[in-house]
């Protein structure tokens, strides 16, 4: 069984207040956003061959990236689509994999992967075929009506906050991809759900943080500086 981690990179800088769309290319202590990620991916055991997926227009850049930061198990860089769901359907239809291979999808933005993330993850997906990691909810849920009243308070001991790595075996996930067509769906964990397979919750990290707006650069810079304090 070989393990593929595809990891989608093609994300926009809007809600960054930027007008660039190269996200993944942003800088934290001088290194860009998505080479955490691959990095981390690279250095596991668990895992065989990495896919990356960018916007067409920086292939070569991120090309130029992962030579120089020595990344070795990236068998391709692809581009990718107008939607999350098309990018990773890009990268599912490029990888050769059985069935019963397993398939780590990690965001690009994620910058703090560890290896007990990916290891348990990965586990619980050999044993049910489907593993997201995420963090039960600290606040209150209020869910509201069309008019921004409060319709309810929901029970937070049954919600959880998603994050990646999500893993599925190759089968599960490339028929989900099937069955759900072409509509934009940010969670694969969901698209998986959406065709009838039963996803394994995995324990997350508060650290695993993804970098959507720009305070979420300050806070990164803050967890990679305590991260060196304890080295």
């Amino acid at each position: 069984m070989k393990v593929f981690a595809i990891v989608p990179s093609a994300g926009s800088g809007r809600r960054m207040n930027s007008v660039n769309d190269d996200k993944p290319f942003l800088e934290i202590d001088g290194k860009p956003l998505f080479i955490f990620a691959l990095l981390s991916l690279d250095n596991s055991k668990a895992i065989d061959d990495i896919t990356v997926v960018v916007k067409k227009k920086y292939a070569k850049l991120a090309e130029e990236f992962i030579e120089m930061y020595g990344i070795k198990k990236v068998g391709r860089i692809l581009p990718g689509g107008d939607t999350r769901t098309q990018s990773v359907q890009n990268g599912l239809d490029a990888i050769k994999a059985k069935k019963d291979d397993l398939v780590v999808i990690h965001d690009g933005a994620r910058p703090f992967l560890s290896e007990e993330m990916l290891k348990s993850s990965i586990k619980a997906a050999k044993e049910s075929g489907a593993a997201v990691v995420g963090m039960p909810l600290t606040s209150t849920i209020k869910e509201l009506d069309e008019r921004q009243f409060v319709k309810g308070t929901r029970d937070r001991s049954k919600l959880f906050e998603a994050q990646t790595p999500q893993v599925f075996r190759y089968g599960v996930i490339k028929k989900a991809y099937q069955d759900v067509g072409d509509i934009s769906i940010t969670d694969d964990s969901a698209v998986v759900e959406r065709a009838g397979y039963k996803v394994k919750v995995v324990q997350g990290s508060r650290r695993n943080i993804k970098v959507t707006v720009a305070e979420d650069v300050a806070l990164a810079e803050a967890i990679l500086e305590s991260t060196k304090l304890k080295e």
